[in-house]
């Protein structure tokens, strides 16, 4: 076992020995690249394996992960793709309302039902309910709404998973 400081966890050594990204982040630690290091470590722990998948997934999904932030993002990116840009600001406040309506909705909402209203076919209305629960849809909502016009409907289903899933520390 070996303690994070940075993260705050203590880990398993042998855990991770098979784990590409994980053998990556400690050759990057040991050559002083602790920042890029600590993304990888924050993609290892939500099950990401290789460089590979992490490519193949939206900044959105990424962008969702309790501990990757525009900074982190950016660090992983530059790994296999030298020209990434970042998101426009407007485009990372949307992810930022998005993923925080988000993880409000969850309080009251299935997961389904809120992948169902960003697909398009649920209400986006619920009378009758207590008054959270309505609040909770319609600024789940208007935050779907604001982000559809920096990203697909399916990135938003991704990153409501990625959200789930790191609101109740499943992978």
């Amino acid at each position: 076992m070996f303690f994070l400081a940075e993260e705050g966890k203590w880990m398993n050594a042998g855990a991770y020995d098979n784990n590409m990204l994980y053998r990556l982040a400690q050759t990057l630690a040991g050559g002083g690249q602790h920042f890029t290091a600590a993304a990888l470590r924050k993609l290892v722990q939500e099950g990401y394996t290789t460089l590979a998948q992490v490519d193949g997934v939206s900044d959105w999904v990424l962008l969702s992960i309790r501990g990757i932030g525009v900074g982190r993002l950016g660090e992983v990116r530059r790994l296999t793709r030298p020209d990434w840009q970042p998101p426009s600001s407007q485009a990372i406040r949307a992810a930022n309302w998005f993923l925080s309506a988000a993880q409000f909705a969850l309080r009251y909402w299935p997961i389904e039902t809120l992948a169902a209203l960003i697909q398009g076919s649920a209400p986006a209305k619920a009378t009758g309910d207590p008054v959270e629960r309505r609040l909770a849809l319609d600024v789940f909502s208007q935050a779907v709404r604001k982000a559809l016009h920096y990203c697909e409907a399916e990135e938003l289903v991704q990153a409501l998973w990625q959200a789930e899933n790191g609101r109740s520390g499943r992978i």
